[in-house]
């Protein structure tokens, strides 16, 4: 997972604190790729301290607020910044190392639950991986959901009862693409408290509605 402070690189400070995501500094965070020397493919993460101070101030506000974590897909080529639910495995073995590995997305995940731990009131554990929560390389096997089940039962111990756990699902991705519902032993689970879906309802009547594929 590439954690980017876009603004600059170099000797200068940002004073009282720099920026630092997961134990990385501009010094040593990873750059996503350039269309060219001045344009990044994507804009920068925020620091660490800056989501906690900030969901502290909602908070203090008397707001509720929900940690929602996002991956993005840093390519060029062929495709440029494909959306995330095209993300898909070919096979088992992949889809859970995808999860499970260092630095994978389960410690991408892991690293924010920790972070806002009895600072929000919701968190979303993922969001439209239709690509690999859709995957089964065997009937009624879907390796991506049983990572997600997981993955809720991690966060769901470090967070506690008092915060509300969900993934947020894309529009479509309600049942795999041989019919079967294959989030529903998800939304069942114990350590998932609503169901969660991504919907781009349209706010005006005349525009063209079309879905790319």
């Amino acid at each position: 997972w590439r954690f980017f402070p876009w603004e600059f690189y170099g000797s200068t400070l940002v004073l009282p604190q720099d920026w630092s995501v997961n134990g990385l500094y501009r010094e040593t965070a990873e750059r996503v790729l350039f269309f060219d020397a001045d344009t990044p493919t994507y804009g920068g993460t925020p620091s660490d301290h800056t989501v906690v101070q900030l969901c502290e101030e909602l908070r203090s506000r008397g707001l509720k607020v929900m940690l929602y974590p996002m991956i993005f897909v840093d390519q060029i080529t062929p495709v440029p910044k494909p959306w995330r639910g095209r993300i898909v495995p070919s096979s088992s073995s992949e889809a859970n190392n995808w999860f499970t590995k260092t630095n994978g997305y389960n410690d991408f995940i892991l690293h924010y639950a920790n972070l806002v731990a009895n600072k929000v009131d919701a968190f979303v554990i993922g969001s439209e991986l239709i690509g690999m929560t859709g995957y089964t390389d065997s009937p009624g096997n879907y390796p991506a959901v049983n990572q997600l089940i997981s993955l809720a039962g991690s966060v769901k111990a470090i967070m506690g009862s008092a915060t509300q756990i969900t993934y947020a699902a894309d529009w479509s991705e309600y049942h795999s693409k041989d019919g079967v519902f294959n989030l529903d032993p998800l939304w069942a689970s114990a350590d998932i408290d609503f169901i969660g879906i991504d919907s781009y309802f349209p706010i005006t009547p005349d525009l063209p509605q079309t879905q790319i594929t």
